[in-house]
């Protein structure tokens, strides 16, 4: 699960160079998403196609997305770069989880443990964290963790960051705690769901109303 409102280093998109070779891969996918400038040129900067491919996904909305799910005796599906809502989110979850209450609460309980830990790190708060991961596991004994791992493109800058404010090319912002602050949020809609088994065992129902 990747976290973060951007998954590209500043660095990657200050050449403002409009490239046919992007242009082509938008229209591939969008024709309607190019200005009628970019059009007549045939030609998209590398800012626009990234932001572009990033509202293909929930990374945009949600500041996180679904990288791939492995179910236990399965091939693992990397098919989710489409999952982009909050309810497409939560069936994701749902299905990964098996609807299993009590995972869904060991996850919840985990991630606040890592906000908590991430909002009090020193380290944190000077460091860029893009195109970070959150690995998801739990088994059939219900042991469960969650563990932040790719920190390749985590670096040092200058400013202090909130990893919640909106980004723009300097002030290297990047969402992390935005995106954490979301995907906390979908469990606790899970487990405050009125049909979530008391018993700790299931959770029947997926409310559509969030």
């Amino acid at each position: 699960m990747s976290s973060v409102l951007r998954t590209f280093l500043e660095s990657e998109v200050r050449n403002q160079a409009k490239r046919n070779d992007l242009y082509q891969k938008m229209v591939k996918i969008d024709p309607n998403e190019p200005t009628a400038e970019e059009h007549a040129n045939k030609a998209v900067t590398k800012l626009h196609y990234m932001e572009f491919r990033e509202k293909g996904s929930s990374t945009a909305s949600l500041g996180f997305r679904i990288e791939a799910v492995r179910m236990s005796g399965e091939t693992p599906n990397a098919d989710l770069k489409k999952v982009r809502t909050k309810e497409e989110v939560m069936e994701t979850v749902v299905r990964f989880t098996r609807c299993n209450y009590t995972i869904c609460r060991h996850f919840l309980a985990r991630l606040q443990e890592i906000r908590s830990r991430f909002e009090s790190s020193k380290f944190f708060r000077n460091h860029e964290i893009v195109g970070s991961s959150l690995l998801v596991l739990y088994d059939h004994e219900q042991n469960s963790n969650i563990w932040m791992i790719d920190f390749a493109k985590t670096l040092k800058v200058s400013e202090t960051l909130s990893h919640r404010a909106t980004w723009c090319i300097g002030n290297h912002e990047d969402g992390y705690l935005t995106g954490l602050d979301n995907l906390i949020q979908i469990f606790t809609d899970l487990t405050n769901c009125p049909q979530a088994g008391s018993d700790g065992d299931v959770i029947h129902h997926v409310n559509k109303d969030i």
